[in-house]
């Protein structure tokens, strides 16, 4: 899951933002793993037919990075 979150571009950007901050806050390693990814994770896929007749699935989702770490 991991990899595939990180091929996304807006992700992959936030990702290295939060790295640096994190780096720079001097997180612990555990509090850093638990922030940096999702909490939970939708995928939808809608498929659509085309104007041509054709059948093209489009795919989207939703990530709630919302987390609270104990004594952090």
């Amino acid at each position: 899951m991991k990899e595939d979150l990180l091929k996304d571009p807006v992700f992959g950007m936030a990702a290295s933002q939060f790295d640096r901050v994190a780096d720079f806050l001097e997180l612990d390693e555990r509090v850093r793993e638990r922030c940096k990814w999702p909490k939970r994770l939708i995928t939808v896929s809608l498929p659509v037919t085309m104007n041509d007749g054709r059948t093209e699935v489009f795919f989207s989702d939703r990530r709630d990075s919302v987390s609270r770490v104990e004594g952090a």
